[in-house]
């Protein structure tokens, strides 16, 4: 049995915009007992956190959606659907992912095997602007990034790297 992935995506995807927010992935896993995975994220020009009411009200609009579309699920014969953020240390993989982390603190790794950690005062479609310690900026194209995550700061800093920062 394949999974229904993209029957699923066409019927969420333009909810999920309508609710103002960003389809980041959607996966199926498993047959008789599915769980559809749904990670929504705030659109690239928001810095701000998505919320739990957010991610409550877009649930309660795609489980809707998805029983009122039962061939979108036919495939499965019982599943879960899971609707969750990208979460506090998410991945960076996308220029998308760069501008929404705009004042967060990173932790990077350079095709060359280089590890940086900074935070990012800006970002475009080709490349991130990187404060690391002494104050010093990097600027960075993606395709010298091997990978790269945000870090969870307990005790973030309210005025270093914040240019662009919504307020909260």
């Amino acid at each position: 049995m394949s999974a229904p992935q993209e029957e699923i995506r066409q019927v969420v995807e333009p909810a999920i915009r309508s609710a103002g927010l960003v389809l980041e992935d959607l996966t199926v896993r498993g047959g008789k007992h599915a769980v559809v995975r749904v990670v929504v994220d705030l659109p690239e020009d928001s810095t701000a956190n998505i919320g739990f009411d957010q991610i409550d009200s877009v649930t309660a609009v795609l489980s809707e959606l998805l029983d009122n579309n039962p061939e979108a699920t036919s495939a499965l014969p019982h599943y879960t659907l899971e609707v969750m953020s990208p979460g506090a240390e998410r991945k960076l993989t996308a220029a998308r992912h760069w501008k929404r982390s705009r004042g967060r603190l990173v932790a990077v790794v350079l095709s060359s095997g280089k590890n940086l950690e900074g935070r990012i005062v800006s970002a475009d479609d080709t490349s991130v602007e990187l404060e690391v310690s002494g104050g010093d900026s990097n600027m960075l194209r993606y395709d010298e990034i091997s990978h790269a995550k945000v870090r969870l700061e307990l005790d973030k800093p309210k005025t270093r790297g914040q240019r662009g920062q919504e307020p909260k």
